[in-house]
């Protein structure tokens, strides 16, 4: 089977059905989007064939059942693994298509969960950074979610860019 497709009848492609013209083989179906199939190309006629080293493109073929991506991945129909989530996205459940914009006031790193942004900065959500505080403004609160959260320090009293405190001048 190629890629991404599995036996719908055997949960692998069995080497009598499939081995030929994988592409159009009745018993080979697409993983659905939330899972993946790695299929390794043997490249070589099956009598000649190394299955400890696997060569891309070849009518030799072996596979495996759809697997389920994990929380913090997924997969779109036909995957042969799962992708990460990309910064600023997350999801928390397994099987899914796509993920989740981090909600405002959070932040993540690729393939990493959403996180509260630290006190002095700000995240309007859906990026993989927060943003800081500009000199001269505070928040003493995690999770601030726009730069209106900053709150200007008292007269005599200053903070560098990102600062969760105002300091003496």
């Amino acid at each position: 089977c190629p890629r991404g497709k599995y036996d719908k009848y055997l949960g692998e492609c069995s080497g009598e059905f499939c081995r030929y013209g994988a592409a159009t083989c009745d018993c080979c179906m697409e993983c659905t989007p939330g899972k993946y199939s790695y299929i390794a190309y043997t490249g070589l006629p099956a009598n000649d064939q190394d299955p400890t080293k696997p060569v891309a493109n070849a009518w030799g073929t072996e596979s495996e059942p759809c697997h389920v991506c994990p929380v913090h991945k997924y997969s779109l129909s036909s995957a042969h693994s799962c992708s990460i989530c990309p910064a600023g996205q997350d999801q928390h459940t397994p099987e899914r298509a796509s993920c989740d914009n981090c909600p405002a006031g959070q932040w993540s790193m690729p393939g990493q969960p959403c996180v509260a942004c630290d006190k002095g900065k700000y995240s309007p959500g859906s990026i993989g950074f927060c943003h800081n505080c500009p000199p001269d403004t505070y928040v003493d609160a995690t999770g601030s979610d726009a730069l209106n959260d900053c709150i200007s320090c008292p007269e005599g009293k200053y903070a560098k860019a990102g600062s969760p405190t105002c300091n003496l001048g």
